[in-house]
């Protein structure tokens, strides 16, 4: 038997999984570990050199506020003028969100009213979102009560938060509570109006009101009153502003532009301030048609500012739209939104009707009725302004909150005088 040799032995001793490659793993680790050092050396060094570099001094005297901080004496601050950009009249594209300043008053202050609905949450969010851009606040708190010939406070859910709110804000805005005449359920206009005893007790719960509320003044809604009705009306607010006026409070009207009480010899008497409303509010069997005809709507404003001191005339700019829809007689009030939801929810083009100027859109429902949309937007509000032309007026009134196109508020932002081209040229 041949004896086994040295080589044989060293064999029979080696691991079953013996690799004679194993050394290249060694080999590898020294070399990455090698690597890991010399990056670690590179990036010590590299941040090292930066703090050692001596920068050149820049000219000039040292920074001594932020660099967005704007300094007018700075001339490598100043801002090249910019020319405001035309509103536009397609209403398809792109929302309009900011316009132009339009021309306003300068001899005066302009002040900013807006109406509250009693009903309305969301003109009471409105109001306090915009707060700052107030001036004048005209929540409507009262009605007249026909039953008991006085002026009665007017009752919703949000009522409590309503009057917290004007609370809040009693020192800091002029407060003009607005009293419905047409009564609390706003069709009993003949019950009260036609007695002279009971237009004298609600002219007297009037100037209680303001005497307990600690308001400025109180505005009389006239809207809807009964056009046989308008030597009434003309009765109970001559006795209204008589009696407010013994309390030091101030008397305010507000009606449409188109109300016939405008074109009576006693108009310019009957109150302290007045609130022209720029459109008409159709009532029940009324067919579609623009809230406020352009042309309509200037001819007869420019009348009413010659007539009236610039002192006394507040301009209203609507901020409702309404809604005829086929079958039914009575049209619904809406708002921007609802307007701008529909037309995209079923498809329908919003358009700017040419002759009226004012923004329309129309669709069929799913059971196949027609609706027919007209509203008061931004282009409408800032082509009554700038056919002002600058003429000073009192002020301006959003009326009403909540259902306003945003886009109205950017109207007010610019600085007086400044004429723009108007939204329909």
């Amino acid at each position: 038997m041949k004896k086994p040799t040295k080589a044989d032995e060293r064999a029979k001793m080696r691991p079953v999984f013996f690799d004679p490659t194993s050394h290249r793993l060694t080999i590898v680790s020294v070399l990455f570990f090698a690597f890991i050092a010399f990056v670690l050396v590179w990036a010590f060094s590299f941040s090292k050199s930066l703090f050692d570099v001596h920068l050149p001094l820049l000219p000039g005297p040292p920074e001594t506020m932020a660099p967005t901080q704007y300094d007018p004496s700075r001339s490598d601050m100043q801002a090249s003028p910019k020319t405001p950009p035309e509103a536009r009249v397609e209403i398809p594209g792109a929302r309009i969100t900011r316009f132009p300043p339009a021309p306003v008053a300068t001899e005066q202050p302009v002040e900013i009213h807006a109406f509250i609905p009693f009903w309305s949450i969301q003109a009471l969010q409105s109001a306090q979102e915009r707060i700052d851009d107030i001036d004048v606040l005209l929540p409507e708190l009262f009605a007249v009560d026909p039953e008991q010939a006085r002026i009665v406070e007017l009752t919703a859910p949000h009522a409590g938060e309503l009057r917290l709110f004007v609370d809040f804000n009693r020192e800091s805005k002029h407060l003009l509570p607005v009293v419905r005449l047409s009564g609390i359920d706003n069709v009993r206009w003949n019950t009260w109006l036609t007695s002279d005893a009971q237009r004298s007790a609600v002219a007297m719960s009037a100037a209680g009101l303001v005497a307990q509320g600690g308001f400025d003044g109180l505005c009389f809604d006239v809207t809807g009153a009964p056009r046989n009705r308008v030597d009434d009306v003309i009765e109970f607010l001559t006795a209204a502003r008589e009696a407010l006026a013994d309390t030091g409070g101030e008397s305010c009207l507000v009606a449409s532009l188109f109300d016939p009480l405008w074109d009576t010899p006693q108009s310019s008497d009957l109150a302290d301030r007045l609130i022209v409303l720029g459109f008409q509010t159709p009532g029940p069997f009324s067919p579609p048609g623009p809230l406020a005809p352009q042309d309509a709507v200037d001819a007869k404003l420019l009348e009413v500012l010659d007539r009236f001191g610039a002192d006394k005339v507040v301009v209203g700019l609507g901020g409702l739209g309404v809604s005829w829809t086929s079958g039914n007689p009575v049209p619904e009030e809406i708002g921007f939104f609802d307007l701008t939801t529909n037309a995209s929810l079923f498809g329908a083009t919003v358009r700017l009707d040419p002759y009226s100027l004012n923004t329309t859109a129309s669709y069929t429902d799913a059971k196949g009725r027609l609706h027919q949309m007209w509203v008061l937007d931004a282009v409408t509000a800032h082509n009554t302004l700038k056919r002002l032309d600058g003429r000073p007026t009192r002020g301006f009134a959003v009326w009403p909150l909540g259902s306003e196109d945003p886009a109205v508020w950017t109207l007010f932002d610019g600085h007086p005088g400044e004429g723009v081209p108007s939204a329909s040229a």
